[in-house]
Order: C-alpha cells, then structure tokens, then sequence
C-alpha cells in the first residue's frame, strides 16, 4: 500500500514501518525548524538529540 498524507496516520497505528518512512521524509525539516525556535540555533546538536527523540 502507498503511504499518503491521508492514510499516514492510519498506517503509523498499525505499525506500518513505511508510515514512519513517510513521515520523516516530509515533516523532520518542519520538526526540526519547530524545535530548533524552542532550543536555539546555537544549540544544533541538541536539537538533533531531540528530534531523533521524537521517532524512538
């Protein structure tokens, strides 16, 4: 099945290791822009910390 932006959601709840595919590759740059405004720009390594935190 083809992951889409209206099935992602579905597919991530029955653990469809392709969902997560999905969803990193279009919404990790907007994740990480959201958390790097929280963090701060100076603090880039931590912020990758917590983005990889966010799909453990």
């Amino acid at each position: 099945m083809k992951i889409t932006s209206k099935n992602f959601i579905h597919q991530l709840v029955k653990k469809n290791p392709s969902a997560l595919d999905y969803v990193i590759d279009n919404y990790s740059n907007l994740m990480f822009k959201v958390i790097t405004s929280v963090l701060g720009a100076d603090h880039r390594e931590d912020c990758m910390e917590c983005l990889n935190g966010v799909f453990e």
